[in-house]
């Protein structure tokens, strides 16, 4: 959903762009605007997900494998949670790049809130900081 954000966010920018080979690439045929869009930023992220979402369940394997009174207990977790995550990739997939096609407009204005402008002010100068003594920063937390 972020990137399918950013991406309706940044599409009024680019638009006037022209679209270049790699552009016409990553644009599953068929769609066009708002749509384009939509699949573009799903089809960027989807590889990502999917492969955290394996090395999540493959974190659970041992879970699965385990016997007796074990695996009695921790057994219906590790399904429990792969479940869980098989159906988030499924929603993830299908459900949510429908979901912005139908129900978010065909821009959207990126604004910053108080707290994040809050936050801003606060991580800027200090980020600054930082660089400017990298010594100093490292030397720290000894």
């Amino acid at each position: 959903m972020e990137n399918i954000f950013r991406h309706l966010a940044e599409g009024a920018a680019h638009q006037g762009r022209g679209i270049t080979p790699l552009d016409s690439m990553r644009v599953p045929s068929g769609f066009r605007g708002k749509y384009a869009l939509i699949a573009t930023a799903a089809a960027e992220v989807s590889r990502s997900i999917f492969f955290a979402a394996a090395i999540i369940i493959a974190g659970f394997v041992p879970l699965f494998t385990m016997s007796g009174i074990e695996g009695h207990i921790f057994g219906p977790m590790a399904k429990t949670y792969g479940y869980a995550i098989a159906g988030g990739l499924i929603a993830t997939f299908t459900i949510a790049p429908a979901l912005s096609a139908l129900l978010l407009p065909d821009t959207i204005e990126e604004t910053e809130t108080r707290v994040i402008r809050w936050l801003r002010n606060i991580y800027n100068p200090a980020i600054e900081f930082a660089l400017a003594n990298r010594v100093l920063t490292l030397a720290a937390p000894l």
